[in-house]
């Protein structure tokens, strides 16, 4: 049940991480690059109507500069 809830918490801050960078890169366009505030590169991909990243995020601090937890961190 924990892991279960982790794995939502997980899957909810990368959705709402994706939307802010997205959101703070106002020239952005579907199909190029995004980077992250750590200067991670993420290639995009538009399906359908929707635009998606081809990899998962690799930052380990939030936007306004706070660590993400540990257990948030997806190691590959």
């Amino acid at each position: 049940m924990k892991m279960m809830i982790k794995r939502r918490c997980f899957l909810i801050t990368v959705i709402l991480m994706t939307a802010g960078i997205l959101a703070a890169q106002s020239d952005f366009t579907c199909g190029g690059n995004v980077n992250d505030v750590e200067g991670n590169v993420y290639e995009t991909v538009k399906i359908g109507s929707l635009c998606w990243m081809t990899s998962n995020m690799r930052t380990k601090t939030y936007n306004d500069g706070r660590e993400v937890p540990a257990a948030m961190i997806y190691e590959s």
